[in-house]
């Protein structure tokens, strides 16, 4: 399923576009989107032009949160990020209040999520204090290993996750982490992430994590053994294996290793391929269970298909 519709909320804030035109009371309330206009297609607004009235506003050192749009030359060129970064790195001194950043708020309209290109973005994780950050896409994207102490929040939005962008995200030193979003994906979009690669994740290699999301996975039933035995479950409050492609037979893993996922305050399994009677024995069982709009596998000249939620 395509993304479709733009960010309406972020961090707790409503986006909104700031308007020089508009007398605003106060900045701090809104997460504000900055982002490049195209219309049919042809760049109408390029990015500094929403970025500059911003960062020139009289009370700019309000701002809080931001949400980074579609920038130039995404649309059909599929130009990659490396520009919009370097603007946001010289901003920074003038935006130095932001703790929250949503970097590629872009939709299938102006590309598919596995065609966003980014190129290195630990300059941009390096000119910010950030406490919460998402990013969409990951081609060509790297990170380094970055001494990130302020972030609590991390999601990486993807049709496929490589194993080499989590061996980065584990390097990263971020102590006071405490909510990590992974959609991991499908194998023809580079989502390759094997239960190796998550195993830093998966025996605590970030201390203060209470949240963990290895959501839109493709064959999901192959990472369950190595989640449901993780050290991590002993400190989780919420995990998230939502939009993947669970089925039953598959499921049957979770009623055998019931005892830990009982202390968890949430486990979501929504948008997976459950029936009613295994989402009824898996509440019977005691899990603290979201089970939402669970989808019905494809069948076609006798095959039988099911997929993540988002790939291409």
């Amino acid at each position: 399923m395509a993304i479709s519709q733009y960010l309406k909320t972020f961090a707790g804030r409503p986006v909104a576009r700031y308007e020089i035109s508009k007398r605003y009371s106060t900045l701090a309330n809104k997460a504000w989107r900055v982002a490049a206009e195209y219309h049919y297609g042809e760049l109408e607004t390029p990015f500094i032009e929403s970025l500059t009235p911003l960062i020139a506003a009289p009370k700019v050192s309000e701002v809080s949160t931001l949400v980074v749009g579609p920038w130039d030359g995404i649309v059909y060129d599929s130009a990659s990020s490396a520009e919009t970064i370097e603007l946001l790195v010289a901003a920074a001194p003038k935006l130095a209040s932001v703790k929250a950043m949503f970097f590629g708020d872009i939709v299938y309209r102006d590309t598919e999520i596995s065609w966003i290109q980014h190129r290195d973005i630990s300059p941009l994780l390096s000119a910010y204090q950030l406490e919460e950050f998402a990013l969409r896409g990951v081609g060509g994207l790297q990170i380094g290993q970055l001494k990130l102490p302020h972030m609590k929040r991390l999601t990486f939005q993807a049709g496929g996750l490589p194993s080499e962008i989590i061996r980065q995200i584990v390097a990263c030193e971020m102590p006071n982490l405490e909510s990590l979003d992974l959609w991991l994906g499908v194998e023809q979009y580079w989502g390759n992430a094997t239960a190796d690669d998550l195993a830093p994740i998966l025996d605590g290699c970030f201390p203060k994590v209470k949240r963990l999301a290895l959501c839109n996975k493709e064959k999901l039933y192959e990472l369950l053994p190595a989640i449901l035995t993780a050290p991590i479950l002993k400190k989780l409050q919420r995990l998230d294996l939502s939009m993947s492609t669970l089925i039953d037979e598959e499921a049957e893993l979770l009623l055998s290793h019931a005892k830990p996922l009982k202390k968890l305050k949430e486990l979501d399994l929504s948008q997976n391929f459950l029936s009613a009677d295994m989402v009824e024995q898996l509440k019977n069982a005691g899990l603290p269970l979201i089970a939402n709009d669970q989808r019905q596998v494809e069948v076609y000249d006798d095959e039988v298909y099911r997929y993540a939620v988002t790939g291409e």
